[in-house]
């Protein structure tokens, strides 16, 4: 079971919530279309309107004749993108699973949240290409399914998701991308940006290992990228243990910057943190109307 009912307890409340109004279908959901028929209208009185709908408090403050209609709300579009390369099976001697495990936990509460409010939910799963699964899907089953299927393997390459992912939110819609982001950060404004110009809110999640935190290694090492086998690096840690320390706090930062630039929720998580806090930290985006 990919949701541990622990997080389950502590995220049943929690409510994805758009960054603007959404515009969408007239179905039920808890989101405020805009679309003209789709939510609170005013309209002058003209021959032949039905007066069951005239605004009788407007005509007694103003003498003005205006015809009232209101629609449901219209459900929201999640799309969830995740990163399965190789760099997130790493798994930590002291960690209860990989950072592609807990990548999943994270889109499977997404999704059990999204769902539960009535919402559109899209899943985009990418290695070196976008993996088969990856679409619209109707019941959370069907989703961890998807997720429970994928072995981590191969380069990150992101943009056919990102583009999959934006289509699917289309101005609609909110959008989550669960990664490492330990590469890539020449890219990483250029595929914020597109995402934003399609959502209505973009929020990072940053997957990490505490090793990756805290480089915490005693002994020699050669450690190998992943996703490239001919990139190895001999560290001794009495000498690499501080440098490391400040690449990693500069890289954070500057992965940091550029989501403020771009306008998206940024929140790094690891196996140490208080996961179900953290999702109602960075999913619960008060409304902007």
């Amino acid at each position: 079971m990919i949701l541990p009912p622990d997080i389950l307890a502590k995220i049943d409340s929690c409510q994805i919530l758009a960054r603007r109004v959404v515009e969408g279908l007239p179905l039920p959901g808890i989101h405020r279309s805009t679309r003209t028929g789709e939510s609170v209208e005013f309209h002058q009185y003209m021959q032949g309107d039905d007066l069951r709908h005239l605004d009788w408090r407007l005509l007694a403050r103003s003498d003005t004749l205006a015809i009232r209609t209101q629609t449901p709300d219209s459900p929201m579009r999640v799309g969830i993108v995740v990163d399965a390369s190789a760099s997130m099976a790493y798994r930590g001697e002291s960690s209860p699973c990989s950072k592609f495990k807990l990548a999943s936990i994270l889109a499977a509460a997404l999704a059990y949240i999204a769902m539960g409010q009535g919402d559109e939910v899209s899943l985009h799963v990418y290695q070196d290409v976008l993996l088969p699964g990856s679409g619209i899907h109707t019941g959370l089953a069907e989703f961890c399914h998807s997720l429970e299927d994928v072995e981590p393997a191969g380069e990150g390459r992101a943009d056919a998701a990102l583009a999959r992912c934006s289509e699917q939110v289309a101005s609609r819609g909110v959008a989550f991308w669960i990664s490492d982001f330990l590469d890539g950060e020449d890219a990483l404004g250029r595929r914020l940006r597109g995402l934003s110009a399609r959502a209505q809110g973009v929020t990072a999640f940053q997957i990490l290992d505490p090793d990756e935190r805290s480089f915490p290694f005693s002994s020699a090492r050669r450690f190998l990228d992943p996703e490239d086998s001919r990139r190895r690096v001999d560290a001794f840690p009495e000498q690499s243990r501080q440098e490391y320390l400040e690449r990693f706090g500069a890289h954070q930062e500057l992965v940091r910057g550029i989501c403020l630039r771009e306008e998206t929720r940024f929140e790094s998580l690891d196996f140490s943190d208080d996961l179900a806090g953290s999702l109602a930290r960075a999913i619960t985006v008060p409304n902007i109307v």
